[in-house]
Protein backbone atom coordinates (compact mmCIF):
# COMPACT_ATOMS: atom_id res chain seq x y z
CA UNK A 1 0.00 0.00 0.00
CA UNK A 2 0.65 3.51 -0.03
CA UNK A 3 0.60 6.46 2.29
CA UNK A 4 -0.78 9.80 1.23
CA UNK A 5 0.14 12.58 3.95
CA UNK A 6 -1.53 15.69 3.91
CA UNK A 7 -0.40 18.54 6.11
CA UNK A 8 0.59 22.00 6.29
CA UNK A 9 -1.50 24.35 8.57
CA UNK A 10 -4.67 22.54 9.98
CA UNK A 11 -6.27 25.44 9.99
CA UNK A 12 -6.11 26.06 6.06
CA UNK A 13 -7.54 22.39 5.49
CA UNK A 14 -10.38 23.09 7.37
CA UNK A 15 -13.72 25.37 7.32
CA UNK A 16 -14.45 25.24 10.94
CA UNK A 17 -15.65 28.14 12.68
CA UNK A 18 -13.49 27.09 15.92
CA UNK A 19 -11.35 29.10 17.08
CA UNK A 20 -8.63 27.91 19.81
CA UNK A 21 -7.75 31.31 22.14
CA UNK A 22 -4.87 33.02 20.05
CA UNK A 23 -6.66 31.99 16.86
CA UNK A 24 -4.42 32.73 14.17
CA UNK A 25 -4.97 35.25 11.05
CA UNK A 26 -5.58 32.18 8.87
CA UNK A 27 -8.50 31.09 11.06
CA UNK A 28 -10.21 33.98 10.89
CA UNK A 29 -10.55 33.98 7.48
CA UNK A 30 -11.87 30.93 6.98
CA UNK A 31 -14.41 32.12 9.50
CA UNK A 32 -15.32 34.90 7.19
CA UNK A 33 -16.15 32.17 4.47
CA UNK A 34 -13.77 29.41 4.10
CA UNK A 35 -11.01 29.18 1.86
CA UNK A 36 -10.49 28.57 -1.89
CA UNK A 37 -7.24 25.99 -0.94
CA UNK A 38 -9.48 23.88 1.33
CA UNK A 39 -11.88 23.31 -1.58
CA UNK A 40 -8.98 22.31 -3.76
CA UNK A 41 -7.75 19.72 -1.16
CA UNK A 42 -11.59 18.46 -0.67
CA UNK A 43 -11.84 17.63 -4.45
CA UNK A 44 -8.36 15.68 -4.25
CA UNK A 45 -9.53 13.92 -0.87
CA UNK A 46 -12.73 13.06 -2.30
CA UNK A 47 -10.96 11.30 -5.55
CA UNK A 48 -8.98 9.60 -2.68
CA UNK A 49 -12.15 8.44 -0.90
CA UNK A 50 -14.19 7.48 -4.11
CA UNK A 51 -12.12 6.56 -7.30
CA UNK A 52 -10.66 2.79 -7.62
CA UNK A 53 -7.06 3.67 -8.79
CA UNK A 54 -6.78 4.66 -5.42
CA UNK A 55 -8.05 1.49 -3.95
CA UNK A 56 -5.35 0.51 -1.09
CA UNK A 57 -4.34 4.10 -0.64
CA UNK A 58 -4.08 4.93 3.12
CA UNK A 59 -4.83 8.92 4.01
CA UNK A 60 -2.93 10.61 6.72
CA UNK A 61 -2.31 14.10 8.67
CA UNK A 62 0.64 14.94 9.94
CA UNK A 63 0.44 18.55 11.84
CA UNK A 64 1.92 20.46 14.12
CA UNK A 65 -0.69 22.31 15.34
CA UNK A 66 -0.61 24.35 18.37
CA UNK A 67 -4.00 23.67 19.10
CA UNK A 68 -3.89 19.87 19.06
CA UNK A 69 -7.37 19.09 20.35
CA UNK A 70 -8.91 21.86 18.03
CA UNK A 71 -7.00 20.93 15.13
CA UNK A 72 -8.70 17.15 15.58
CA UNK A 73 -12.49 18.58 15.90
CA UNK A 74 -11.65 20.53 12.55
CA UNK A 75 -10.92 17.53 10.70
CA UNK A 76 -13.60 15.92 12.18
CA UNK A 77 -16.08 19.43 10.59
CA UNK A 78 -13.99 19.54 7.53
CA UNK A 79 -16.24 17.00 4.93
CA UNK A 80 -14.32 15.23 2.11
CA UNK A 81 -18.02 14.39 0.57
CA UNK A 82 -21.75 14.12 1.67
CA UNK A 83 -21.03 12.22 5.28
CA UNK A 84 -17.66 11.53 5.11
CA UNK A 85 -15.12 14.12 7.11
CA UNK A 86 -11.48 14.12 6.58
CA UNK A 87 -11.31 12.35 10.80
CA UNK A 88 -13.02 9.56 8.30
CA UNK A 89 -10.70 9.33 5.67
CA UNK A 90 -7.78 9.15 7.79
CA UNK A 91 -9.22 6.19 9.22
CA UNK A 92 -11.25 7.32 12.14
CA UNK A 93 -8.83 9.75 13.40
CA UNK A 94 -5.83 6.34 13.94
CA UNK A 95 -3.43 8.35 10.93
CA UNK A 96 -3.45 11.31 12.23
CA UNK A 97 -0.53 12.67 14.12
CA UNK A 98 -1.27 16.19 15.49
CA UNK A 99 1.77 17.52 18.26
CA UNK A 100 4.74 19.53 18.65
CA UNK A 101 6.75 17.72 17.24
CA UNK A 102 9.41 17.47 13.75
CA UNK A 103 7.31 16.13 11.07
CA UNK A 104 10.42 13.21 11.17
CA UNK A 105 8.67 12.09 14.42
CA UNK A 106 4.81 12.39 12.22
CA UNK A 107 6.53 10.39 9.84
CA UNK A 108 8.04 7.76 11.79
CA UNK A 109 4.82 7.09 13.66
CA UNK A 110 2.88 6.78 11.34
CA UNK A 111 5.24 4.25 9.75
CA UNK A 112 5.24 2.38 12.75
CA UNK A 113 1.32 2.32 12.76
CA UNK A 114 0.64 1.61 9.48
CA UNK A 115 3.91 -0.79 8.41
CA UNK A 116 4.73 1.37 5.09
CA UNK A 117 7.93 2.27 4.42
CA UNK A 118 9.08 5.61 3.87
CA UNK A 119 9.82 5.57 0.11
CA UNK A 120 6.02 4.41 -0.48
CA UNK A 121 4.28 7.67 1.09
CA UNK A 122 3.89 10.79 -0.70
CA UNK A 123 3.78 14.24 0.90
CA UNK A 124 2.38 17.30 0.19
CA UNK A 125 3.14 20.53 2.65
CA UNK A 126 3.63 24.21 2.41
CA UNK A 127 6.11 24.97 4.52
CA UNK A 128 9.97 24.26 2.67
CA UNK A 129 11.31 22.89 5.96
CA UNK A 130 8.97 20.58 6.57
CA UNK A 131 9.28 18.93 2.91
CA UNK A 132 13.57 19.22 3.28
CA UNK A 133 13.18 17.18 6.75
CA UNK A 134 10.77 14.60 5.41
CA UNK A 135 12.61 14.16 2.01
CA UNK A 136 15.71 13.30 4.31
CA UNK A 137 13.37 10.12 4.95
CA UNK A 138 13.35 9.07 1.45
CA UNK A 139 9.21 10.18 0.97
CA UNK A 140 8.27 11.57 -1.92
CA UNK A 141 7.41 15.47 -1.43
CA UNK A 142 5.81 18.69 -3.36
CA UNK A 143 5.51 21.47 -2.01
CA UNK A 144 2.66 23.60 -2.12
CA UNK A 145 3.06 26.94 -1.50
CA UNK A 146 -0.75 27.86 -2.92
CA UNK A 147 -1.91 24.63 -1.52
CA UNK A 148 -2.76 21.12 -3.14
CA UNK A 149 -3.90 22.69 -6.43
CA UNK A 150 -4.55 20.57 -9.35
CA UNK A 151 -0.87 21.33 -10.55
CA UNK A 152 0.93 20.19 -7.56
CA UNK A 153 -1.56 17.36 -7.12
CA UNK A 154 -0.64 15.94 -10.35
CA UNK A 155 3.09 16.59 -10.01
CA UNK A 156 2.95 14.71 -6.86
CA UNK A 157 1.26 11.58 -8.27
CA UNK A 158 3.87 12.07 -11.27
CA UNK A 159 7.14 12.02 -8.93
CA UNK A 160 5.76 8.99 -6.91
CA UNK A 161 5.20 7.16 -9.92
CA UNK A 162 8.37 7.59 -11.33
CA UNK A 163 9.94 6.78 -8.00
CA UNK A 164 7.71 3.48 -7.53
CA UNK A 165 9.32 2.71 -11.01
CA UNK A 166 13.13 3.36 -10.32
CA UNK A 167 12.72 1.33 -7.34
CA UNK A 168 14.18 -2.17 -7.85
CA UNK A 169 11.56 -5.01 -7.49
CA UNK A 170 11.84 -6.77 -4.42
CA UNK A 171 13.69 -10.12 -4.70
CA UNK A 172 10.99 -13.56 -4.42
CA UNK A 173 11.65 -15.25 -1.07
Amino acid sequence: GCLLLVSGDVHAATRCSLSPHGGSQRAAKLREGGSPLAWQRAQHLEELHSDERFAGTRVGVASRCDEPAWGRECLQKFMVQEGVSMWDVAEDGQLVEIYKSSKQQHFKRLSEKTGIAFEDMLFFDDDPYNIQDVSRLGVTCVETPEGVTSEAWEEGLHLHSLRQKSSPEPEPR
